[in-house]
């Protein structure tokens, strides 16, 4: 039986490999006998091991499109594999199993989505399978809330267990992209990774979102026997808690998280006495964890640098620091949460950049305490400044780096971003022409010209550098959108659309673009298309109002009868009130229109005049005013 190294959580995890006390006693005293034998004829047949996928038959198969062969008595090697998915429609995925290709190379292997061509680029310019990296390499990113890996002892979570906890989307186009650490070895080894998908048919009703706790200022000296790392992190919003996921190297000994909630108490996440590299997992609880708001999430490791740890990769031990490397340390928790509603999610996803950025910062200052300082030093600080949201920090940070390096144009770049963060458009424009005087071909420089530019009303100038950056870049999906808005702005519509859609091609994800690419059909009589978008839209955030109501008003009274659906108008926009809580006067003045324009002039007065009392009392005069005039005329039989 695999060991089971949990020992202390309050609730209990899915599939625990737990022996109960009477069973103990059981094996005890049988050991105690002399571990007898039984009767024979009831031994049962020894176990056969199914190479297949331990989730059944998945629904989709990706794997690496070329096999990579590890080399042979070389240093550890960090290598993305990019794959392929072969989706016409986007698709809800419910369950995961990676293949990483090789336990026995492979230290690790964590999954990613890329949504913009990037990985797919750096894999072409490599000239083998894969391109070398660690992190965020290319365009991609985890799936929102949900970490997927695999590590030595993992245990996918199986598909009938799966619920909207472990789900995201995954659109045409995409790239899945598998990151493995592989180990030196001493033979060569060919791998192909391949990763197992399981769909769903229903979108989630809420989105997770992974909190990450950790430490990069670890700094651990020869010798030290019981190094402690903490950290910690308040939740601002209620939350379940779905699962953790501790993650550390070879010296790691204990691990403990857990929760302080507001009124005192603690409650334990998970507690592993005696931390084994080669039995990781993610622990997933039978029953979600419910936390309030302000409670404080806590983790506190303990390191053996000592000769006495007979998994000291170093003999005599040797200080160690945070890093990838299997001879280096980590000290990362993931707790996967569940805000209780969409204001809170908004509000924990905000705090969770800065959390995480705080995390990076603490190793950039402990490189720059040890003598490091350099160029790309100072810029990775302002990065990270930048999330945390210091942004005279992040400027001082990117400055130092332009002082040590003036044609690092990535620096000028990110200058302009935290300028122009602080309403200082003019001095942004100015780094970022800098920046595209150190080099044209920056696609993003270019972009971020034209966002500024159009905000200081230079819209011809503006369009300019949006051209250049989606000539640049034909992938650059915002970069489209700014070029569709300046279009818009000119009245040229059916660029404009044209615009839009090479904006979704890149990112079908993007719930605004669908909505302005909606507007812009509608305004060119093109309802049937311009409410497929806002399906999109809708189907993308199906609990979100805006969409609703943008399909409500085209539906009650567009003049092509083919579209207009006046019932269907009515339905929508009482829907879009129900989400907002009737606190809404948009989403009320809508409900109010469609109804009169399904011929329920009663149903629609008394609306009205709930729309308008709304507006006055929030304080917009002017949405009043537009409601009561439509009032006057439900009043006098008119729409």
């Amino acid at each position: 039986m695999p060991p089971w190294p949990p020992s202390r959580p309050d609730s209990a995890f899915v599939g625990e490999r737990r022996l109960s006390a009477a069973d103990v006693s059981l094996l005890a005293e049988w050991a105690a006998r002399g571990a007898p034998l039984g009767d024979a004829a009831a031994v049962p047949d020894p176990p056969t091991w199914d190479d297949g996928w331990r989730l059944g038959e998945p629904d989709l198969v990706v794997s690496a499109e070329v096999p990579y062969t590890v080399p042979a008595d070389t240093p550890e090697i960090f290598r993305n594999f990019v794959l392929p998915v072969p989706l016409d429609t986007a698709r809800w995925i419910a369950a995961v199993e990676l293949d990483p290709g090789s336990a026995r190379v492979v230290h690790h292997a964590t999954l990613a989505v890329d949504r913009s061509a990037a990985s797919r680029r750096l894999d072409a310019e490599d000239g083998e399978p894969g391109f070398d990296g660690m992190g965020a390499a290319g365009g991609a990113e985890h799936p929102g809330g949900v970490f997927v890996g695999w590590t030595p002892g993992h245990t996918p979570a199986a598909a009938h267990e799966s619920d909207e906890s472990a789900m995201w989307r995954l659109s045409p186009g995409s790239d899945l992209v598998v990151r493995l650490h592989l180990r030196p070895i001493d033979e060569p080894v060919t791998i192909t990774p391949r990763v197992a998908l399981h769909f769903s048919d229903a979108p989630p009703q809420r989105v997770p979102i992974a909190v990450h706790l950790g430490a990069q200022w670890m700094d651990i000296p020869a010798g030290e026997r019981a190094y402690a790392v903490e950290d910690s992190f308040r939740l601002p919003t209620d939350v379940d808690v779905l699962s953790v996921y501790p993650h550390a190297h070879y010296l790691a000994d204990t691990v403990q998280a857990w929760a302080d909630t507001p009124a005192g108490e603690r409650v334990w996440l998970i507690e592993i006495p005696d931390w084994n590299f080669d039995w990781q997992d993610e622990y997933r609880f039978a029953v979600p964890v419910a936390l309030p708001a302000g409670s404080t999430l806590r983790m506190r490791y303990t390191f053996d640098n000592s000769s006495e740890n007979p998994q000291n990769p170093s003999d005599p031990p040797v200080r160690v620091t945070y890093g990838s490397r299997s001879v280096d340390e980590m000290a990362d928790l993931i707790v996967q949460t569940l805000p209780r509603d969409r204001a809170g999610a908004s509000t924990l996803a905000a705090a969770v950049d800065r959390k995480v950025a705080e995390i990076t910062l603490g190793g950039y200052r402990l490189a720059l305490e040890s003598g490091g300082d350099d160029a790309l030093l100072r810029y990775n600080m302002g990065i990270a400044e930048s999330a945390a949201g210091r942004m005279a920090e992040a400027e001082a940070a990117f400055r130092t780096a332009i002082r040590m390096d003036p044609t690092m144009s990535g620096a000028f770049v990110n200058l302009g971003i935290v300028l122009h963060q602080q309403n200082r458009v003019d001095e942004a424009v100015g780094a970022y022409e800098r920046a595209i005087a150190l080099d044209a071909g920056s696609a993003l420089a270019h972009h971020d010209l034209a966002v500024a530019l159009d905000e200081l009303g230079r819209d011809e100038e503006a369009e300019t550098h949006a051209r250049r950056a989606v000539a640049i870049d034909s992938t650059f999906a915002a970069a489209h959108k700014r070029l569709a808005r300046l279009e818009r702005g000119r009245r040229d519509l059916s660029r404009a659309a044209a615009s839009y859609r090479r904006a979704l091609a890149s990112d079908p994800d993007d719930v605004e673009a669908h909505m302005e690419l909606g507007s812009v059909l509608a305004q060119t009589g093109d309802g049937a298309a311009a409410l497929a978008s806002y399906r999109a839209a809708n189907a993308l955030v199906p609990d979100s109002p805006v969409p609703l109501l943008a399909m409500a008003d085209l539906l009650a009274g567009y003049p092509n009868p083919a579209v207009r659906q006046p019932a269907e108008a009515v339905r929508l926009a009482r829907r879009a009130v129900e989400l907002t809580r009737r606190a809404d006067p948009v989403a009320l003045y809508s409900l109010a229109n469609a109804l009169a324009l399904s011929g329920d002039l009663a149903g629609a007065i008394p609306i009205a005049a709930e729309a308008s009392a709304v507006a006055r009392q929030a304080g917009n005069a002017a949405l009043a005013r537009a409601v009561e005039s439509s009032l006057a005329r439900y009043r006098r039989g008119g729409v």
